[in-house]
């Protein structure tokens, strides 16, 4: 019976092991890591072999162009390596990256990761000059919005790879679009009572959505089309 026992244990031993959960061994970029180069990409090294399944788990936001980039361009794996890299288009220069990599992250043997894990980091800027402005005669007129101004954000609303303006103020949201060389003009007006301006893509669905916050109002939540157009604001 004991011989019996042993040999089970033996048979049995091999599934425990491939069965154990993966832990995250090391990553790159650091989390919070500064001047990133905006080609670089985003690699996550575990204790284990991964199961092809687990480029879903990996799920990485751009704060101003794309949203969730891997919509698009989904997350590999490699052996025990879960890699995204801003193949599409790089990282913009200067902006922060956050990303989630999700208890869907499971070994070769269907463990799953213990726990998510949440990081940023801030992309390079690229320049070399001082860092001084000057007004010169070149200078763009100043961009039509509100009497009144409270907040403003920049992000590529529209999808055509350069940054709009958005400004709160007076119980809407001027969306002003870019033509690439830094010139903004449109007349859509968000109705959005709110004195706080953030982008992000709360839908999941590869575009930047517009939120915005009142001392007084609460929060609301107006979905983009992907076009750089967006709904009535959602509580």
């Amino acid at each position: 019976m004991k011989h019996l026992l042993l040999a089970t244990y033996c048979l049995l031993l091999p599934a425990a092991v491939l069965a154990q959960a993966p832990v995250l061994t090391g990553l790159t970029p650091l989390a919070n890591a500064t001047a990133v180069p905006h080609t670089a990409p985003l690699t996550a090294i575990f204790s284990q072999p991964l199961a092809p399944n687990s480029a879903d788990a990996l799920r990485v936001f751009s704060a101003q162009r794309g949203g969730l980039r891997t919509r698009r361009t989904p997350a590999t794996v490699s052996g025990n390596t879960l890699a995204f890299t801003p193949s599409a288009y790089p990282f913009l220069l200067g902006e922060t990256v956050q990303y989630t990599l999700t208890t869907a992250t499971t070994s070769s043997g269907g463990a799953a990761l213990a726990r998510p894990w949440v990081g940023q980091f801030t992309t390079a800027a690229g320049a070399t000059n001082t860092g001084a402005f000057a007004n010169t005669a070149a200078t763009p007129p100043p961009v039509p919005a509100q009497d009144y101004a409270s907040s403003v954000v920049l992000g590529d609303v529209d999808a055509d790879g350069d940054l709009d303006l958005l400004i709160a103020g007076n119980g809407s949201v001027n969306v002003r679009l870019n033509d690439g060389l830094g010139t903004f003009s449109g007349t859509q007006a968000v109705t959005a009572n709110g004195d706080k301006v953030l982008l992000g893509d709360v839908d999941n669905a590869g575009d930047l959505d517009l939120v915005v916050g009142a001392f007084a109002n609460g929060v609301s939540v107006c979905l983009n089309n992907g076009s750089g157009s967006f709904g009535s604001g959602l509580r």
